[in-house]
C-alpha cells in the first residue's frame, strides 16, 4: 500500500483531544475553536504550517514551553515555513507566540493556520517549493 510520507511514523493533523490543556479558546455559543492569539505581520519571521506534515519519533526530549506538559515532545514534524508578512492567528498555546523578531535556528515557533495556511495554499510556487523542501529535509532524517 502507498503512503503520503513513506517512513513517517505519523502525519500532523488537528485533533481536539488536548485543546483545553493547550489553551485553545472555545466559542460560548457553539463550542467551536477560536484563535487564542492574533499576531501582527512580522517580515523575517517564518512560521510552520504543519497540517499533513510528516513526523518521526524524537530522539531526545525537547521541552516546548508553548504546549501542555512543557511540550514533552515524542514526535518531531517537518513543516513548510511561511513568512509572516501578513497578520496571522494561532489556536492555543500557553505563551504568547506573537514575536516580531526574525526566526533563528533552534527557536520554538508556534504553528499557525488561517491567513498563513491560505497564503501557502493560494500561491502554487510557494506551495510547491515548501513541500519540496519538506520532502528533502524529511528524507535526510530517515
Amino acid at each position: 500500500t502507498g503512503s503520503l510520507w513513506p517512513g513517517a511514523s505519523l502525519v500532523s493533523t488537528y485533533a481536539p483531544l488536548l485543546e483545553e490543556e493547550n489553551g485553545v479558546m472555545k466559542s460560548s455559543e457553539n463550542g467551536d475553536s477560536i484563535p487564542s492569539w492574533s499576531c501582527p505581520a512580522a517580515p523575517g519571521r517564518w512560521i510552520p504550517v504543519c497540517m499533513l506534515a510528516p513526523c518521526v519519533p524524537a530522539t531526545e526530549n525537547l521541552a516546548n514551553p508553548y504546549n501542555y506538559d512543557n511540550g514533552n515532545l515524542d514526535q518531531i514534524c517537518t513543516c513548510p515555513l511561511v513568512e509572516a508578512d501578513v497578520a496571522y492567528q494561532v489556536f492555543g498555546g500557553l505563551q504568547d507566540p506573537c514575536s516580531t523578531d526574525p526566526t533563528s535556528p533552534g527557536d520554538f515557533v508556534q504553528a499557525a493556520a488561517g491567513s498563513l495556511l491560505a497564503k501557502l495554499e493560494s500561491d502554487p510556487d510557494l506551495k510547491e517549493d515548501g513541500w519540496r523542501y519538506v520532502n528533502a529535509v524529511f528524507e535526510d532524517k530517515l
